[in-house]
């Protein structure tokens, strides 16, 4: 799908997808060699949507790039506490403490599922 479809998909710019392709964050699936038109793939939903909920939670794009590199979350570990929102006085994350986050991912999750019927 071309680039307008999928940040309507992804409820962000089309500018903001343009700049995480700049800078290595989300490359698009496939760019038209003649027109320069970047193509996104429905499967890269999933990774846009977890970018976006790190943005949220107030981690930078570097921040950002070193979780998303990393599958199996070691990285976000290595975020010193005080680089986070909320900071070293925060509770670790537990399941069910962090409601802004699970309202978030919720809502998103729902709004993709619905966005890829859609776009199938």
């Amino acid at each position: 799908m071309l680039i307008g479809d999928f940040a309507l998909l992804g409820q962000v710019s089309v500018r903001m997808l343009r700049h995480y392709d700049q800078i290595g964050l989300l490359k698009p699936d496939s760019v038209d060699v003649w027109s320069s038109y970047r193509s996104y793939s429905p499967d890269q939903l999933s990774v846009l949507n977890r970018l976006v909920a790190l943005k949220d939670l107030g981690l930078s794009l570097e921040q950002v790039r070193r979780v998303l590199a990393d599958p199996f979350g070691v990285a976000f570990a290595a975020v010193p506490a005080a680089d986070v929102p909320g900071g070293a006085s925060a509770d670790p994350p537990a399941s069910g403490r962090c409601p802004e986050l699970t309202t978030s991912l919720a809502r998103r999750t729902r709004w993709n599922r619905s966005a890829t019927t859609i776009a199938s």
